[in-house]
């Protein structure tokens, strides 16, 4: 059938992407002051409906990233800016599409999906997980941004490019 190796996209912690991450400008200027990404509770994860849990997001498209932290309730109104990383995918189990609910009815598939925290990270030996790639709706959850993440900059520019990384 199927094992977890074959959903495995990387295995290398020394592997560096570009990555953008959307956020407020009060939250950008946080990040960049103390080089660290906040990452939310699991309690936190399940009442705002994080699709991959307790993590910090990344994508390598700009727009979507933008379009995306919009759609969160929290940011209405807000103007909302990206900050640029160089990160390593560590482990990263590819999830598939999102919207497909991987075999499961999507309210069920929903509901697991946003209990994920760094403890189930751990347990089950990933660094993050990867949904809708090669998709210009590709994310990346990463459960430990502190061990993953080895540049942090401000990304002004209005950017649509698309950074292909597989």
């Amino acid at each position: 059938c199927c094992s977890k190796s074959d959903y495995l996209i990387n295995d290398d912690i020394s592997t560096t992407v570009e990555l953008y991450h959307a956020t407020t400008i009060e939250n950008r200027e946080s990040i960049l002051a103390c080089g660290e990404f906040w990452v939310p509770s699991r309690k936190y994860a399940i009442e705002n409906g994080l699709k991959l849990g307790a993590a910090v997001y990344f994508g390598p498209n700009s727009a979507y990233c933008l379009r995306e932290a919009k759609n969160k309730e929290e940011n209405k109104g807000k103007q909302l800016v990206l900050v640029k990383v160089l990160a390593s995918f560590g482990r990263c189990l590819d999830l598939g599409r999102y919207d497909a609910g991987n075999n499961l009815p999507f309210r069920d598939w929903e509901w697991m999906t946003e209990r994920i925290s760094i403890v189930e990270s751990e347990r089950f030996g990933l660094d993050s997980l990867c949904i809708n790639k090669n998709m210009p709706w590709f994310e990346i959850a990463i459960y430990n941004p502190t061990k993953q993440i080895k540049r942090i900059s401000s990304f002004d520019k209005m950017s649509t490019q698309r950074c292909h990384i597989f």
